[in-house]
């Protein structure tokens, strides 16, 4: 199954940005399970509470096992057993060009995510599993986490609304020796498709990845995405494929951010149009007048091209609560002190 591995500690500060009224568990008593059954109790049940993880958490074996028939994704080109292959989930292996399944999930509303390492989940095989999944929230705060070879997202949102999410100082890395692209880094990052969703991304680590890192908007379902995500001195490096993939119902902010060897910053689908996305690699005195202050300059060293200039995306962000954003000066160098666990400072 997996691994929880944590630097135990309660929860530190508040979030910035859109859940910066989340309180997780409040005031109820931090409390450390005796088993693996009681954690899943305690994370399943609809009590308030403040959860302290002491120690490393391994699930595997713990939900049982199961045989399955799986196949090889209909794009693959890789030989010599580097291919991420795929579990039969729902079907999946029998649709035309592997397309999407829904998973089930468990609305849940103001929860805090801090200082938890998630890895080791079936990193062989596409839908081995997410190791965040969320599907109808409110009020989520993922901060000073750290995601590592995992079978497909690291952090997945979508379709029912996610509304209020802030994710932070945290660190996503795709280094595996499973890969979509045959190039050792992982393709299914993070996948941002919920109907009414506003996510700050802030002071985050990706490196290693070739795909969906993030991909906003776009998902094919009954549910219209309408995704508004604002990426703010974030820190990433070595990607092999593209980091943006914008979709339908995507209107990305992207400013104080650092590309490093990055080949494709931003891919944008054929429906997404180009109303989906305001950057700029040097400044953009364009936005004062709408949101009230410049835009803040990206950098791209060794990458492509990210362009975008849409005033849509500024016009929704008007009337929104946007986290502060710094200079990208030192963004690199904050982002590799501050990004995963262990690396709170109180």
């Amino acid at each position: 199954m997996g691994q929880m591995a944590v630097d135990a500690a309660g929860v530190v500060g508040k979030a910035e940005g859109f859940a910066a009224l989340a309180t997780g568990g409040g005031a109820a008593a931090p409390a450390i399970p005796a088993n693996i059954n009681e954690l899943v109790t305690w994370l399943t049940d609809d009590v308030p509470r403040t959860i302290i993880l002491d120690k490393t958490w391994d699930f595997t074996g713990s939900m049982g096992q199961m045989t399955e028939k799986g196949c090889t994704p209909v794009s693959s080109k890789c030989t010599g057993g580097a291919i991420q292959d795929a579990i039969n989930y729902n079907g999946w292996c029998k649709q035309h060009s592997n397309q999407a399944v829904a998973q089930p999930t468990v609305p849940l509303k103001n929860i805090i995510i801090q200082n938890v390492e998630f890895l080791e989940l079936n990193p062989k095989y596409i839908w081995g599993g997410d190791a965040i999944s969320v599907d109808g929230s409110d009020l989520l705060w993922i901060d000073h986490v750290k995601i590592s070879r995992i079978g497909r997202q690291h952090i997945t949102m979508g379709p029912a609304a996610s509304n209020r999410v802030t994710i932070s100082n945290s660190e996503f890395d795709g280094t595996t020796q499973w890969s979509v692209k045959c190039n050792n880094e992982h393709y299914w990052t993070l996948y941002f498709t919920g109907s009414k969703d506003t996510v700050t991304f802030k002071g985050n680590y990706l490196h290693s990845t070739s795909g969906r890192g993030p991909k906003v908007g776009g998902l094919a379902s009954s549910v219209e995405p309408n995704v508004f995500f604002h990426a703010a001195n974030n820190y990433w490096h070595n990607i092999g494929g593209n980091a943006f993939q914008l979709g339908k119902g995507a209107k990305v902010l992207a400013e104080g951010n650092q590309f490093e060897n990055a080949a494709q910053p931003i891919d944008v689908d054929s429906d997404a149009g180009a109303k989906s996305v305001w950057t700029s690699s040097t400044g953009v005195e364009a936005c004062t007048p709408i949101i009230g202050r410049p835009c803040l300059a990206n950098s791209l060293v060794s990458s492509g091209t990210f362009a975008g200039s849409n005033q849509d995306v500024l016009t929704a962000a008007k009337t929104m609560t946007l986290c502060p954003v710094l200079p990208v000066t030192n963004v690199k160098a904050m982002v590799l002190q501050n990004a995963g666990i262990g690396k709170i400072k109180a």
